[in-house]
């Protein structure tokens, strides 16, 4: 095999069932390749990045791409609706050459590394945080070495899986490199029209990994459950150069919970603040990391977005899913969005153990109540690698032999949920989705209200686009309306 190029990284294209979250949402970096690919090459190894969720390339087309490039391996990045479309790319890699090794890594294969071997495709699956892991492999492929002493690695062996040890997680996330943000196409990244602030280009950096909380139905199978947190400067360096190089002028912070460390947050902003960086940008917050100094802090450095958490308006369900937050305090969270001049965006899950109609129509009041600037409602799927997940595998509710990973879009989705996960009907619960996005979104103070704060003529085409598609999802039979 004539090797042109060590690792070749790919992200594979959302399902066909995705088809109304596609209109509706945008399309943002893909932080995890760019952090490896910035890291092996550094390392000294050649690597590129395919993002097919832009691209589009077809299975024919793809080969051609692989073809000429012909890399001793490839690499994907992995999420549970998309796995089908990466096993489909991984087979057109091995039919371009069956030499060529294919690794997956990511969200999926780690949550699911046996099931995910069991492809005759798959040769090697990285489990949690790939920099170090990936870069240790390419140097073993390279040597001719075996994958022995390699933690965090599943790999095939004789016919036989070999399960090494876990990786521990990566302590200091200061040593990692920038990402190869110049291996992505940084100006086909956009954001949907509810989160678009700027006229600019898009970012997305992270400032920390890791989340310490317990929801039931999340997944920390890559960055686990401890916080670590990267350097304030570090991040707002990277932020600058984003800003100079690639003239991005609105970000997205893509951490769990911001806001977790209040006076780090703090610092952060007062050093894009010192820095003079002219950018907006939104993050994630949850109810209980919510405070008037601190949002004030976030607003005056050029933050215009919070997305919260809300999940139900019922705090039985709350508790079920161990948010360990209050009504009262998503409610206060919002106010004081609002009170610092920053947009609320709620997200709620339907269908959770102990919903019922009462719940349903305690969530619809509350949102109705609440009135955030944009709320999304979700079925729940739990991610495989969540406690809610592993309970349905455990009781039979998931074959993981029969499974439909394209059936894993809580939003807008064309498919009913994958799993049933309270007394209710899937049929029942999709329902309740498109009533309360119904009745949430098409309220006249609402839209007269978004149609006043319009901004461009490209926010009014993006902003038809999300109508057509919740239009979109209202009017597509999923099941027989009542």
């Amino acid at each position: 095999m004539n090797v042109k190029l060590d690792l070749l990284l790919v992200v594979a294209h959302p399902p066909a069932t995705a088809k109304f979250l596609t209109w509706s949402s945008g399309v943002t970096h893909p932080l995890g390749a760019a952090y490896i690919a910035g890291y092996v090459r550094e390392k000294g190894f050649t690597v590129e990045i395919l993002d097919n969720a832009i691209e589009g390339l077809s299975l024919n087309a793809f080969r051609d791409y692989v073809r000429a490039r012909m890399p001793r391996c490839v690499g994907f990045s992995t999420f549970t609706n998309s796995i089908r479309n990466s096993f489909l790319l991984a087979e057109a890699v091995k039919d371009v050459n069956e030499n060529i090794l294919v690794i997956m890594g990511g969200a999926h294969a780690s949550a699911l590394p046996h099931d995910t071997l069991k492809r005759a495709c798959v040769d090697i699956v990285v489990k949690g945080e790939g920099e170090i892991t990936t870069h240790e492999l390419l140097q073993a492929v390279k040597n001719g070495t075996g994958f022995e002493g390699i933690y965090g690695v599943w790999y095939k062996k004789a016919g036989h899986i070999v399960e090494n040890p876990d990786r521990e997680l990566i302590p200091d996330l200061n040593i990692l490199p920038m990402p190869a943000y110049d291996l992505l196409p940084m100006k086909k990244y956009y954001l949907p029209a509810s989160r678009r602030m700027g006229k600019g280009y898009t970012g997305s950096v992270m400032t920390g990994r890791g989340c310490p909380y317990h929801c039931t139905f999340c997944s920390r199978s890559v960055f686990g459950a401890k916080l670590r947190l990267r350097k304030p400067e570090k991040v707002v360096e990277e932020m600058m150069l984003l800003a100079g190089q690639y003239h991005v002028e609105e970000f997205l912070i893509w951490d769990d919970v911001f806001t977790i460390d209040k006076e780090r947050a703090i610092e952060m902003c007062r050093l894009m603040r010192k820095n003079r960086l002219n950018i907006v940008w939104s993050c994630s917050s949850r109810g209980d990391c919510a405070s008037d100094d601190l949002f004030r802090e976030l607003s005056l450095a050029g933050c215009r977005e919070i997305l919260l958490g809300a999940e139900s308006g019922s705090q039985k369900i709350l508790d079920h899913l161990r948010k360990d937050i209050t009504v009262a305090q998503i409610e206060e969270a919002v106010r004081l969005c609002k009170k610092n001049n920053m947009l609320a965006f709620c997200t709620f899950v339907l269908g959770s153990f102990g919903e019922t109609e009462e719940t349903l129509r305690e969530t619809l009041k509350f949102v109705k109540q609440l009135d955030p600037n944009y709320a999304i409602f979700c079925v729940l799927a739990p991610l495989p690698g969540s406690k809610l997940f592993s309970e349905a595998v455990a009781d039979g509710r998931v074959d993981l032999a029969a499974v439909n990973w394209d059936h894993y879009v809580s939003l807008l989705s064309t498919v009913p949920p994958p799993i049933k996960t309270s007394a209710m009907s899937k049929e029942e619960i999709v329902r309740w989705q498109k009533k309360i996005f119904r009745e949430f979104y098409l309220r006249p103070a609402y839209i007269f209200r978004h149609i006043r704060n319009l901004r461009s003529w490209g926010h009014v085409c993006e902003t038809l686009r999300g109508f057509s598609a919740l239009m979109g999802h209202q009017l597509h039979q999923n099941f027989k309306s009542k």
